[in-house]
C-alpha cells in the first residue's frame, strides 16, 4: 500500500515536472532587464515621435453636433502640440541635408526607360527646444510633426534656456545647489541628424553667477545679460571674440531685449513704477515714462511695440523714435506676448477678457495670481498704414484646441510661416502654421 501512494505522488511530480518544462519552453517570452548595458529615460524616448497628430478642432460639425477631435495628417496640420512637458526655450534653425531624387529618361534608340538617381541639396528648417527637466535638447519637423532627441547631458532643473548661433551653442539658467544662486551653463550643442543617437554637450562652461536677465539678438549670434551688483547691475555681451562689459547702471532689476542686433534695456515692469527703455551702449533714452512700461522693440530701430498699465486699464501700443507718434492698438494685451512678423506685422496672443486685479497688471501676472485666456490677432504696427494699429483675429485657441492658452514667448520664424510659443499655464510648447491659415495680406 505504502509502495502504491509513493509511485502516484512519483507519477503526479513527473506530469508536474514536464508540464513547467513545456510552458516554459513553448508558451513564455524573453523580457530584457531595461538597465543593463543601456541607459533609459524616464520620461519615455521622444526620438521620432509624431506629436499634434491629433487636433481638437472644437466649434461644430456641419450637422450641428459638437466637434470633438479627428486625426489631421501632418501635411494639412494648422495647429499642433510639439511637447507636453515645461520648456526652458526654443528657437527655429535651419540645416542643409541632401535628399535623392529620382528620375526617368528614355535613351535614344531604345523603347525602355532608365530611372537615375542624384543628390541635391535642401534648407530644411527646425524648431529646437530644451526639457526643463532633463535639460536634454530636442527637435521638431513641422513637415512630419516628428519629434526627435539631440543631446543626452542631464542637466535637471533648468529654469530657462536660450538656444544661439542658429542651433549650434546653447545658454541655460538653472538654480545652483544650494537653491540660491543662478547659474548659467553655455554649451556647445553637437552637429546632428534627425533620427540619429542623441549625444553629450560639449565644452561646457560658465558665465558669471546669478545672472538676472537675458537676451538674444535676432541672428541669435550676439547674446546680452544682466548681472546686479553691490552698487547696481552690469550688463555684458557676447559675441566671437568672447564677453564684453557693455554698461553699468545704479539700478539692479533690468531687462534686457533686443531689437534686430541692437540691444535694449527697459526696467522691471510693475503698475506702480514708471519704467523706461534705453539703449546700449549708451542707455541713451528711447521710451518711457509709463507705469507697467514692457517692450518690444522693432529691428529697424525706429518702432516700439509697447504695453503699459494706469487708471483706464492694460494699453498696447507702437511707438516711433523718428516722428514721437503713438498709435494705440485695437487690443489690449501685454508685449510679452507678442512678436513681430514680416514687415510691421505684429502677431499678438490677446486676452479674451481681462481679469479685475487688486494690484495691476503685469504685476498679478508675473506672481501667478491673475491667468489670461488668450487668442492670436494680426495687427499693423506701421504708423504710416492707412489700418495702423487694426486687428485681424487669425487663430481663436480656445475654440480650437478646447483648453485655455497663456501665451508666453512667442516665436515667429524667419519667413513669417512659423510660430511657436509656450503655454505659461503648463509650460507646453505649441506650434502653429501661420502659412495655412487664411491671414488676407
Amino acid at each position: 500500500m505504502r509502495d502504491r501512494k509513493l509511485l502516484i505522488l512519483f507519477l503526479i511530480t513527473l506530469v508536474f515536472g514536464f508540464s513547467v518544462i513545456g510552458w516554459y519552453f513553448f508558451k513564455a517570452t524573453n523580457k530584457a532587464d531595461p538597465t543593463l548595458a543601456v541607459p533609459t529615460d524616464p520620461f519615455g524616448s521622444a526620438e521620432d515621435v509624431v506629436r499634434g497628430s491629433e487636433f481638437v478642432t472644437g466649434g461644430n460639425n456641419p450637422d450641428g453636433s459638437e466637434n470633438t477631435s479627428e486625426r489631421i495628417p501632418a501635411s494639412e496640420r494648422v495647429f499642433a502640440e510639439v511637447w507636453d512637458k515645461p520648456v526652458g526655450g526654443h528657437a527655429f534653425v535651419t540645416r542643409e541635408v541632401f535628399i535623392e531624387v529620382f528620375s526617368t529618361s528614355t535613351p535614344a534608340g531604345s523603347t525602355s526607360t532608365v530611372t537615375t538617381s542624384r543628390a541635391v541639396k535642401q534648407t530644411v528648417e527646425y524648431l529646437l527646444f530644451v526639457d526643463r527637466i532633463t535639460g536634454y535638447l530636442y527637435g521638431y519637423d513641422p513637415l512630419d510633426g516628428a519629434v526627435f532627441q539631440i543631446t543626452n547631458t542631464t542637466t535637471p532643473g533648468i529654469y530657462d534656456a536660450y538656444i544661439t548661433k542658429n542651433g549650434t551653442e546653447v545658454y541655460m539658467r538653472s538654480l545652483a545647489e544650494d537653491e540660491i544662486t543662478i547659474q548659467t551653463l553655455v554649451a556647445t550643442i553637437p552637429s546632428f541628424i534627425k533620427g540619429a543617437d542623441a549625444q553629450a554637450l560639449t565644452n561646457i562652461r560658465s558665465l558669471q553667477s546669478n545672472v538676472s536677465s537675458f537676451a538674444v539678438s535676432e541672428t541669435s549670434n550676439l547674446v546680452s545679460y544682466v548681472v546686479p551688483t553691490s552698487l547696481g547691475s552690469s550688463i555684458y555681451s557676447t559675441n566671437a571674440k568672447g564677453v564684453t562689459s557693455v554698461s553699468n547702471s545704479p539700478f539692479k532689476e533690468w531687462s534686457v531685449l533686443y531689437g534686430g542686433e541692437t540691444p535694449y534695456i527697459t526696467t522691471k515692469p510693475s503698475a506702480y513704477l514708471e519704467g523706461n527703455t534705453l539703449s546700449l551702449p549708451n542707455q541713451n533714452f528711447a521710451l518711457g515714462n509709463k507705469t507697467g512700461l514692457m517692450t518690444l522693440p522693432h529691428k529697424d530701430g525706429d518702432l516700439f511695440l509697447a504695453s503699459m498699465w494706469s487708471r483706464a486699464g492694460l494699453a498696447a501700443f507702437v511707438f516711433s523714435k523718428k516722428t514721437g507718434a503713438q498709435t494705440i492698438l485695437d487690443e489690449r494685451t501685454l508685449a510679452s506676448k507678442c512678436a513681430w512678423g514680416y514687415q510691421t506685422k505684429i502677431i499678438c496672443g490677446v486676452p479674451t477678457t481681462i481679469p479685475s486685479t487688486q494690484d495691476g497688471l503685469p504685476d498679478e501676472w508675473f506672481r501667478g495670481s491673475v491667468s489670461f485666456s488668450d487668442n492670436f490677432y494680426l495687427m499693423e504696427g506701421d504708423q504710416g498704414a492707412d489700418e495702423a494699429g487694426g486687428s485681424t483675429l487669425i487663430f481663436a485657441l480656445n475654440e480650437q484646441a478646447g483648453q485655455p492658452f497663456d501665451v508666453i514667448k512667442p516665436v515667429v520664424n524667419k519667413n513669417s510661416t512659423s510660430l511657436s510659443f509656450v503655454n505659461k499655464r503648463n509650460g507646453s510648447l505649441w506650434f502653429l502654421y501661420l502659412s495655412r491659415l487664411p491671414i488676407e495680406e
